[in-house]
């Protein structure tokens, strides 16, 4: 049944249907604060459900695929974006939007401002835009040379520093809207991360790594992957970090520039970092594997019978989940490190979220469904 809402039971597989849903791929979900709803989108819809009734709405909004959303702090509203150009801000009381228009391409992201009260987007267009939420009016930020692919702002809350497919990335005063180019790269930046002194970034972008200093702009490079970095994390201590790639894990020291590979594992999709500080898991084509990171030893599970899409840790920080293009969705036991639970469903499952302190678990399918679970303590 394309496009409804499924409740499941965890424990015995079984599963009812709701009224409603998407016609197409879940691409993204929220839960509210109540915990008794939640925020869905997926082509150009949005749905509000109560997970309870199983009954969703919102009026339609964009004229395209909906690419994310945020919550507001009040807890009463929230931000999406589309791949139409524009931004729109629904009121989840009465279910009314407003767009905010002015992008010419697909926006590809959004962030909240500490006041609560703006918002900074980036677009294919180029552009960053930074708007006041109440007025609508928009502050286009201009000086990439392609798609902006990202944004973070920096601890004053003053600044952002974004990146793009044109090898830059800028630190932009969102007061003035000038922005500062940090040029070194060669090839699209796909992303990058604040560390904890506020002053350096990390940045990463074909094969190479670079360590910023963002008073003046001088970028480090950090060499040693052979294929295009995929992603990157920062340890708890501030002073390392961990990347990815298809041909490896790199453990770097991000004081000395020198890093270590963590051997076995080769096309690795992404990775996190569990709360001990000590431990990460990575995934890749069928295989999980937890690592030590202090003797840089892994411990592989193969499970999964296709591509891991991803994976998130549990709130208590014992348990993962991780879904496939197997059609599965599995709990593990990060302790024992065994599976404990396995779903099977009739299509992959595209995006799941965990919510604390609630042990509620979404996962929508690429054929619209939200499924909803309650996951055993």
């Amino acid at each position: 049944m394309v496009g409804t809402l499924w409740l499941w039971d965890l424990e015995s597989g079984e599963g009812r249907p709701l009224p409603g849903g998407h016609d197409s791929e879940v691409r993204g979900a929220l839960l509210l604060r109540d915990g008794r709803r939640a925020l869905s989108w997926s082509d150009a819809t949005l749905r509000l459900w109560d997970l309870k009734s199983g009954v969703g709405q919102l009026p339609p909004g964009h004229g395209d695929e909906v690419r994310g959303a945020l919550l507001l702090p009040d807890g009463h509203r929230a931000l999406s974006w589309s791949a139409d150009g524009t931004l729109a801000l629904w009121d989840l009381e009465s279910c009314e939007g407003r767009l905010l228009q002015g992008h010419g391409g697909w926006v590809l992201g959004a962030l909240l401002l500490p006041d609560g009260r703006r918002a900074l987007s980036w677009s294919a267009d180029a552009t960053l835009r930074l708007w006041d939420l109440e007025s609508g009016a928009g502050l286009q930020l201009q000086g990439h040379g392609s798609h902006v692919r990202g944004a973070l702002l920096l601890p004053d809350g003053r600044r952002a520093l974004s990146w793009s497919n044109d090898a830059t990335l800028r630190l932009w005063d969102l007061e003035s809207g000038k922005g500062q180019l940090l040029q070194g790269d060669s090839g699209w930046v796909r992303g990058a991360l604040l560390l904890p002194d506020g002053r350096r970034a990390l940045s990463w972008s074909d094969a190479t790594l670079r360590l910023w200093d963002l008073e003046s702009g001088v970028g480090r490079p950090l060499q040693g992957h052979d294929r295009s970095v995929r992603g990157a994390l920062l340890l708890p201590d501030g002073r390392r970090a961990l990347s990815w790639s298809s041909d490896a894990l790199w453990l770097w020291d991000l004081e000395s520039g020198e890093g270590r590979p963590l051997q076995g594992h080769a096309r690795v999709l992404g990775a996190l970092l569990l709360p001990d500080g000590r431990r990460a898991l990575s995934w890749s084509v069928g295989r999980l594997w937890l690592w030590d990171l202090e003797s840089g030893e892994g411990r592989p599970q193969q499970r999964h019978g296709s591509w891991v899409l991803g994976v998130r840790l549990l709130p208590d920080g014992r348990r993962a989940l991780s879904w496939s293009a197997d059609r599965t969705l599995r709990l593990w036991d990060l302790t024992e490190w065994h599976e404990a639970k396995r779903f099977v469903g009739d299509d992959f499952i595209t995006t799941v979220l965990p919510s604390a302190p609630r042990q509620l678990l979404l996962a929508g399918d690429a054929r619209g469904r939200i499924m909803v679970f309650d996951l055993p303590p």
